[in-house]
């Protein structure tokens, strides 16, 4: 199908993006399970670097590469390999401060930030570095302050808890030199 769409339409974004991404996410835990190949992370974003290359960076690109920069960081957190999922992680923030930049406080901006720094400070923790972790759980807090307080009764509450309780679980940590790691 995918193979039709780019004989069409050429190297458009639509057309280049691979099937996986139609198909969704099979659940927030294991998101690679509804994926065609366990390699489609990094397909994915191989097909993001090229279509940054080729179209420049317009917001749709630049967050559609944070995304699947976002993927591979989950795909290796899960095989344990904490280090290449905090470089994904790094990449995709560095894309998303970007983007954030670019547009602003938009609500989606704003949540997908508060996401990624949730993943940074869990790859921090998980690998020891406790005061980075804190930042990034703070600074995920700060985001999702305002996105509560501008969006009440939406899912923003139940993470802002989420996220507060590691910073201080994490906080807890650091004071007291514990090897525990909230994450």
């Amino acid at each position: 199908m995918r193979r039709v769409l780019r004989e069409r339409l050429g190297d458009t974004p639509e057309a280049a993006r691979p099937e996986h991404f139609a198909e969704g996410w099979a659940t927030p835990l294991a998101p690679w399970a509804g994926w065609r190949t366990p390699s489609a992370p990094t397909e994915s974003l191989a097909v993001r670097r090229v279509l940054r290359e080729r179209l420049g960076d317009t917001p749709q690109v630049l967050r559609d590469l944070s995304v699947s920069l976002n993927r591979v960081g989950d795909a290796a957190r899960a095989l344990g390999r904490l280090e290449d999922a905090e470089r994904a992680y790094a990449e995709s923030l560095v894309v998303s401060r970007a983007l954030h930049q670019r547009l602003g406080d938009t609500p989606e901006v704003l949540r997908d930030l508060s996401i990624l720094l949730n993943k940074v400070g869990n790859a921090a923790s998980a690998l020891g570095r406790l005061e980075e972790a804190r930042n990034a759980y703070q600074e995920a807090a700060t985001l999702l302050r305002r996105l509560d307080h501008v969006f009440p009764g939406q899912e923003y509450a139940s993470w802002l808890i989420d996220v507060e309780a590691k910073c201080q679980a994490t906080a807890s940590a650091q004071a007291q030199g514990s090897g525990d790691h909230p994450s």
